[in-house]
């Protein structure tokens, strides 16, 4: 008797065993044609809430001539059906066995492929090893897990600033933020500014910046610490009044960060998920989405590659346990300072679809030039949270100081500007820093 035998004969004896074995066994494990037909009769059978035996799978294969002598020679050679669990564990092994040579001679490896190859081959080892199952819970059995977690003190992931947390409850692990941003609004500032205050929490974060290599990173960082100004860390040779001082004592914070992790040079999602898995990230960023290079098989059919890009950094996020803030860009097709919508998510729908949570990013009005270059200006950007399926919409207006890559959250009323800006009348309030008269 085979295991694939030993398992149908266990449950022409005992129909109840394919609650044991519905989450593990899946049909495709079979190779037998006529075992796998009558386990898809059982799977389905439980799945409806109906019962299954001899006469029902004979009914439904009534053409198919030889399945009659073979449930015949099954039961003939089953003595008990004790022996499905072992079984089981065998057809497990046996059916990773042929995934595993499958994979290590497959067709097509070369000199141009190879590390996209041996990532993915990494990926699908991972999951054989893994051993997925479904989880099938009733409603009572999830309260009875999880009573315990509620009314008292556990993580809080939040992204830093009082009043998008106050919308967003809380990042849960599992889950993907997105923020969408046109070009040039400052997105990649505000994530980053979103790494340093999670790494403050305590949390491990990986930030993979595909559009800057490390030193713009760390100017970026280090302008946001100091409080010099990033032109003047660019350009300037000598330092100026305080400027050493405040320097050396931000080399010293950053130095710090052993939990906040660039990586520049990661460029697909299985990169991105060997890399989470390997240093097993809390909170992954990823700046920006439209970057991650897709799977060869949608070449050309762009919505295709984002659709599969998004899904697959949803169930990273699932499988890994981390929480994912994916920043995307969005169509340049409306003015720059009109409060963007979700329709706007640049090349699929499938972003709104994946994403547990959803922010926009505009700019609401430009600083005052008085003669300061763009980086010096301080301008209004508003921020939206268009979708949070565990909080409520809502959103805030920031100062944005683009001489030092800084996001500070103001008290104005994002509605109150918007609608202001919308309507382009009336006189735009303005925002006071603490301690300045207007």
């Amino acid at each position: 008797m085979t295991s694939e035998q030993t398992i149908i004969g266990s449950l022409l004896m005992d129909g109840e065993i394919i609650e044991h074995l519905a989450g593990r066994i899946h049909p495709q494990m079979f190779t037998d044609q006529i075992c796998k037909l009558i386990y898809e009769d059982f799977l389905n059978g439980y799945r409806q809430g109906k019962t299954v035996n001899q006469l029902t799978i004979q009914e439904n294969h009534k053409d198919k001539k030889n399945i009659i002598p073979e449930i015949t020679n099954i039961l003939e050679n089953t003595l008990t059906s004790v022996g499905w669990e072992e079984a089981a564990g065998l057809l497990i092994n046996e059916y990773k066995a042929r995934c595993l040579n499958q994979l290590l001679h497959q067709e097509g490896i070369n000199g141009t492929n190879v590390d996209e190859r041996l990532a993915k081959i990494q990926v699908r080892i991972d999951e054989l090893r893994k051993e997925k199952s479904h989880r099938v819970q009733s409603l009572a059995d999830i309260a009875k897990k999880y009573k315990g977690e509620y009314f008292k003190e556990h993580e809080m992931i939040k992204l830093g600033w009082d009043r998008l947390d106050e919308c967003l409850g809380k990042l849960d692990r599992g889950d993907v933020t997105v923020i969408g941003a046109r070009p040039a609004v400052g997105k990649s500032a505000f994530s980053a500014q979103i790494g340093l205050q999670l790494w403050m929490q305590g949390l491990r974060v990986g930030f993979f910046a595909l559009e800057m290599a490390d030193s713009q990173i760390y100017e970026r960082y280090l302008s946001f610490t100091s409080g010099i100004d990033m032109k003047r860390i660019r350009r300037a040779i000598n330092f100026l009044g305080d400027e050493e001082k405040k320097y050396n004592i931000a080399n010293k914070d950053l130095e710090r960060f052993e939990n906040l992790w660039i990586i520049t040079d990661a460029n697909t999602v299985d990169d991105i998920r060997s890399i989470t898995k390997a240093m097993r990230f809390d909170i992954v960023i990823i700046d920006y989405m439209q970057l991650v290079k897709p799977a060869d098989r949608y070449k050309g059919n762009r919505a295709g590659e984002v659709a599969e890009i998004s899904g697959d950094l949803k169930r990273m996020a699932k499988e890994l346990n981390c929480h994912v803030v994916l920043l995307s860009q969005l169509n340049r097709k409306t003015e720059e300072q009109k409060e963007p919508t979700m329709a706007e998510l640049r090349e699929s729908g499938a972003i709104e679809q994946d994403a547990s949570n959803i922010l926009l990013l505009w700019t609401l009005s430009k600083g005052d030039k008085n003669g300061k270059t763009k980086e010096e200006r301080e301008d209004q950007k508003g921020v939206r949270v268009c979708k949070c399926r565990q909080g409520e919409l809502g959103g805030a207006v920031f100062r944005f100081d683009g001489a030092k890559m800084y996001f500070e959250e103001t008290d104005m009323d994002l509605d109150k500007i918007s609608k202001f800006h919308q309507d382009k009348g009336g006189e735009a309030p303005k925002f006071v820093r603490p301690g300045k008269e207007e």
